[in-house]
């Protein structure tokens, strides 16, 4: 039961550090999300607990568009309405929300029309549509409970979910587009081609003929390769050719993906497989081969594409969103330096530090993900030394008993390094000793600090785990995915005096 009684102001609000650490967390779970029931469930948690405001639900649309669905609802609000209903069209004041796209406010639902139910005991009620994917409803039992920030922060948490949402609707598509496509060449559903080499005599079905724009008859009795090659798009022409020419030189496998414009002017995406049979003097005689069209799967790759630049966006937005206070508040925090010693100030850097370096976090998990760039030979114990120098040390030893080179992304490799060593100063203190050493498959990088007791090692690249008051929770999810996008296995051990061991395997050494 909310018992709030009056909307909330920056007054009232939760430790602003702690409320950014959460907030934080909640974007990058939701980013990582790979179900709309998952992005669901994180949103009504993180509206309970982040937000502190415990009746919220999320309804999602059906299939068909006719129905929202609940799909995460907190127990405070089965204990206030009972049973979550399913709304429908004109029905509900939530969908009516979802219909118009804009976030509804309301004092008193009891007293609007298209009210779902005039006796529920919600008064205030906040409505945010999640794009055309859903929505999310927040309640209270008291009338006029909620304020601008209720709402703003609200709004913040639905962007995230409804980018997401995007995200993973476009994967979906993606996957359905490449099983219809792997379902039709198991059944054959794709054009063919039979092609002379020595008579230049192309002979397709009429299906393939139209998606080229020549004329299924003239194509049924055979016609010069080069009328199929000058309907395909000019900038993909010279590397259907080579490809042609590379597979009668070699006798070989041919392959190619183009554009191609078809009868009705359309342009198309196709994918073309085929082979080339040689007499037993080695001359090229017969090119058989088919025809799929992948301009839906294209798409689909194209839509991902501008879903993940929006993740990038958004990251960035947020980032901004952020950066702008704190840097407000560095230069009021220098002001106030130059005036009083207070001793309280330093606590207030240490907080505005934290806070940086949480943005930075989040901004390296949106977007690096589980990708690298270009690899190159890396001397492990050089950069191992250089990445030491940038990461504040203050009392404590580097050791490098590693003598070798590996092949792998600087920039990732220096995320992964710098973030254990700044886990090993947090952890193990000040004066901890760090060891970067050889395995037979990788290196491995050790501490001298209290270690990590074996039940909770599963856990500690959860993104948000941390043991320490100072830690961000995201240092090791960092390493992880570093680890991870170079095809490396990353495990947690005892250390050999009794702190902590991260073990990198997997590694491609340079000889």
């Amino acid at each position: 039961m909310d018992e709030r009684s009056t909307p909330r102001d920056d007054d009232t609000r939760i430790d602003h550090q702690l409320a950014i650490s959460k907030l934080h967390a909640t974007a990058q779970r939701v980013l990582e999300a790979t179900a709309d029931e998952e992005v669901a469930e994180i949103v009504v948690e993180s509206v309970r607990d982040v937000l502190e405001l415990p009746i919220n639900a999320v309804w999602l649309t059906d299939a068909d568009g006719t129905e929202l669905r609940p799909i995460a609802w907190t127990d405070h609000a089965v204990e206030t309405v009972g049973e979550i209903p399913t709304f429908r069209a004109g029905d509900s004041l939530a969908w009516d929300a979802l219909e118009r796209g804009a976030v509804e406010q309301y004092d008193d639902v009891s007293t609007v029309d298209g009210c779902y139910n005039r006796e529920t005991p919600i008064r205030s009620e906040i409505i945010l549509p999640l794009g055309d994917h859903g929505v999310l409803t927040i309640g209270s039992t008291d009338a006029a409970a909620f304020g601008e920030l209720d709402v703003a922060l609200g709004e913040l948490v639905a962007t995230y979910a409804s980018t997401v949402l995007d995200r993973i609707e476009s994967e979906r598509k993606l996957r359905e587009a490449n099983d219809q496509y792997e379902a039709a060449i198991r059944a054959g559903a794709v054009g063919t081609w039979e092609w002379s080499i020595p008579d230049d005599e192309f002979v397709t079905n009429p299906k393939f003929a139209r998606t080229f724009g020549v004329d299924p008859d003239a194509a049924r009795d055979g016609v010069a390769l080069d009328r199929f090659v000058s309907a395909v798009h000019e900038d993909d022409r010279e590397h259907v050719e080579r490809s042609i020419e590379e597979a009668i030189d070699s006798c070989g496998e041919y392959e190619a993906e183009y554009r191609v414009r078809n009868d009705d002017g359309r342009m198309r995406w196709v994918v073309a497989r085929g082979h080339v049979e040689c007499d037993e003097d080695g001359e090229p005689v017969r090119f058989p081969g088919a025809l799929t069209d992948v301009t839906e799967r294209k798409r689909y790759e194209r839509q991902l594409e501008r879903q993940n630049e929006r993740l990038n966006e958004f990251a960035s937005v947020v980032s901004h969103d952020l950066r702008n206070p704190l840097q407000v508040a560095t230069g009021r925090l220098e002001l106030a330096r130059e005036s009083t010693d207070d001793p309280n100030l330093d606590e207030v850097a240490a907080a505005l530090e934290r806070m940086s370096v949480l943005i930075d976090d989040l901004l390296t998990l949106s977007r690096k993900g589980d990708r690298v760039g270009e690899t190159e030979p890396i001397d492990l114990a050089t950069l191992g030394q250089q990445c030491w120098q940038a990461v504040a040390t203050s009392e404590a030893t580097l050791a490098t008993a590693v003598d070798c080179t590996i092949l792998a992304d600087r920039g990732r490799l220096r995320q992964l390094f710098e973030n254990l060593y700044r886990n090993a100063i947090d952890h193990g203190g000040e004066d901890v000793t760090v060891t970067v050493g050889r395995l037979e498959t990788g290196f491995y990088v050790e501490d001298t600090g209290s270690g990590i007791p074996p039940a909770e090692r599963e856990r500690v690249f959860e993104t948000g785990y941390s043991t320490s008051e100072e830690g961000t929770g995201f240092g090791l999810r960092i390493v992880e995915q570093a680890a991870t996008a170079h095809g490396w296995e990353i495990d947690v051990a005892e250390g050999s005096r009794g702190g902590v061991r991260f073990e990198i395997t997997g590694v491609e050494f340079v000889s």
